[in-house]
């Protein structure tokens, strides 16, 4: 089988609404990416929690192994970013 990296850095969110203006200050927020189809099973990966705010930034580095020889499956795949927050 063949195999070859997918690798992307998740940066950062722009513009994120504030949920309440009691809670917003303490939350912590990370994003789950999620490929679906591009290989032999689902693979996910988390980035680091930071501090709330409208404009988390994470700078994370996600990497995917992608197996050529079901190229086709790899044209129906989904990536799927997914922000996540959890109030301290």
């Amino acid at each position: 089988m063949s195999y070859f990296i997918l690798e992307m850095n998740v940066i950062c969110v722009e513009g994120l609404e504030e949920l309440n203006q009691i809670s917003s200050p303490n939350l912590s927020v990370y994003v789950m990416v999620l490929l679906k189809g591009a290989s032999l099973k689902d693979q996910n990966a988390n980035t680091n929690m930071v501090e709330g705010g409208q404009n988390p930034s994470w700078n994370y580095t996600v990497k995917f192994v992608i197996d050529t020889s079901k190229q086709i499956q790899a044209l129906k795949s989904q990536l799927m970013f997914t922000i996540i927050s959890k109030n301290n």
